[in-house]
């Protein structure tokens, strides 16, 4: 039973083991590519890619012509009733607005009247 069980590899790749007798099984790490090697070589091709596709006569300038259409093209509806509001917020203002002043004015033309009128005797 023991002879079926198959053994698997002893391997380590993080870590570097102190025991002489375990620094066989040390797998060397790849070495890590630097950011700016990746990026040239990124240019290099994205470069390479438009200079094939501009041969070909195939459009390469995948910018759209309108920005921010996509985010207006969202935000519609959302605008729309908000603009709902204001226009509804701002009638109500108004009409506020009226009904005091025709309050005041109202109060104010019978009292103002009486003030005006003993103003204007005294003259």
């Amino acid at each position: 039973m023991m002879a079926e069980v198959s053994r698997k590899r002893l391997r380590f790749r993080n870590y570097v083991p102190q025991s002489i007798e375990l620094q066989e099984f040390i797998i060397s790490s790849r070495p890590v590519e630097e950011a700016g090697a990746i990026i040239k070589r990124v240019l290099e091709d994205s470069a390479r890619l438009v200079a094939e596709f501009q041969e070909r006569g195939e459009i390469v300038n995948l910018v759209p012509e309108k920005i921010n259409y996509d985010l207006k093209r969202n935000i519609r509806k959302k605008l729309k009733s908000l603009e709902n509001r204001t226009k509804r917020a701002i009638l109500k203002l108004r009409s506020e607005n009226e009904s005091e002043s025709e309050s005041e004015s109202g109060s104010s033309s019978g009292s103002g009247s009486e003030s005006e009128d003993s103003g204007s005797g005294s003259d």
